[in-house]
């Protein structure tokens, strides 16, 4: 079995078992007013390499016992390497990305352990590209090096819907769902090479436009105090 799988299973049977201990007890595990709570969403199957990626960091603070405002922050950062031995070229690529959202919550509670909540939020997100093409030359000689990077800037608007499972207290698992609308524009494109005696930057005018539905592909798992 799968490490990481086995450590992910271990840690739910752990909550799991946590819950059913406390499930004799009538206390409310939701959050009240004032309350403020942190997560980190991440997915724990993930089998991706040479990479990190923090799906989000989200903050919360309700104004009320339904009621919250968050900020969300996301990051990533992957790099690939493309080459075949005996070849002579290789080909690496490295993606960043980052993305900060505002929204605002109305949670309802179901049950003393379940709360489900409702909401929309506006954001902002970047990503860039950097790909560099490498030629093996011959001893005694320089590597022939052209880089090309890139990247885009985009606004987005979302309504959501999501659910927190208290285990035990403030601990919580959860995931969401939704709409999202999003509006990227292309950003400039720029090409050099350290062997030839040029350089280039290239306008994008296009913007893309996507409308759809999102799941996050992550489990939620917080804290509030």
């Amino acid at each position: 079995m799968n490490v990481k799988k086995y450590l992910w299973s271990s840690a739910i049977v752990f909550l799991s078992t946590i819950a059913m201990a406390q499930e004799m007890s009538t206390d409310t595990f939701g959050p009240s007013k004032g309350d403020l709570s942190t997560e980190v969403q991440f997915n724990p199957l993930s089998n991706s390499k040479n990479s990190f990626q923090l799906d989000a960091l989200k903050l919360r603070y309700f104004l009320s016992d339904n009621s919250a405002v968050r900020i969300n922050f996301g990051l990533g950062v992957k790099s690939i390497t493309d080459y075949e031995p005996g070849e002579k070229e290789y080909t690496k690529v490295s993606n960043s990305n980052w993305s900060l959202d505002w929204g605002y919550e109305k949670h309802h509670s179901i049950a003393p352990r379940m709360d489900i909540y409702f909401g929309y939020g506006l954001g902002i997100q970047k990503d860039t590209e950097k790909k560099e093409m490498t030629s093996v030359s011959y001893v005694g000689t320089k590597d022939e090096k052209e880089t090309e990077k890139s990247g885009n800037f985009g606004f987005r608007a979302s309504a959501f819907t999501g659910f927190d499972f208290y285990v035990y207290r403030g601990l919580y698992l959860g995931t969401e769902l939704g709409l999202r609308f999003t509006r990227t524009k292309k950003g400039e494109t720029s090409k050099k090479s350290n062997t030839q005696a040029y350089s280039e930057k290239i306008k994008e005018p296009d913007t893309d436009i996507a409308f759809g539905f999102f799941v996050t592909p992550t489990m939620r798992l917080g804290w509030t105090f």
